[in-house]
């Protein structure tokens, strides 16, 4: 009888730092785990976008639009899975494109078409200017800084949203240091 009363014993979070190519259902499933938020990294922005465009993956592009803000709470009910309670939906996208296949998602996003739901003015867009030529410094880095970086790298990871905007220039400045 005492077994009814007792709950199973809660599983260790499961940390994820970035994911790469996931489904939206595992990615719900790591940000379960993951308030702070999940970075995710694409080669290839475009190939992740025109995903959403594929049957059965139209809700796709609203849960990526629901992550940019990083506050929302979120939950999923399925029948044929357990459900799972986001406290908050915080997602970053990292990637690269060629601008020609993004250039269809900017002109449906200024002409009305269905990419005008706020998904492409989210992206901050960056080109790296042509180098010349690389020459390659060979140094070893110092390590005091490495070490005093790397204590600022975990305080980030444990994110406290007041502490970290004040750490925020002191890491820049480390970096920098560092190499």
């Amino acid at each position: 009888m005492d077994a009814l009363y007792h709950k199973a014993p809660k599983k260790a979070p499961w940390k994820k730092y970035y994911t790469q190519d996931t489904t939206i259902e595992m990615l719900q499933v790591i940000l379960q785990d993951n308030p702070n938020g999940t970075l995710v990294l694409r080669d290839e922005v475009v190939s992740l976008i025109s995903s959403f465009e594929k049957k059965g993956h139209e809700s796709d592009r609203g849960f990526y639009l629901e992550g940019w803000n990083g506050t929302n709470a979120y939950t999923v009910e399925r029948l044929s899975r357990e459900s799972v309670v986001i406290d908050q939906v915080c997602l970053s996208l990292i990637g690269t494109t060629q601008p020609g296949a993004f250039s269809k998602y900017i002109r449906g996003s200024l002409n009305n078409g269905h990419e005008a739901d706020g998904l492409v003015p989210r992206f901050q867009l960056m080109v790296c200017p042509k180098i010349d030529r690389y020459v390659q410094h060979d140094v070893k880095p110092n390590e005091t800084s490495r070490n005093r970086l790397m204590i600022y790298w975990k305080r980030l990871i444990t994110f406290n949203r007041i502490t970290s905007l004040i750490y925020a220039k002191k890491i820049i400045t480390l970096v920098m240091d560092f190499h």
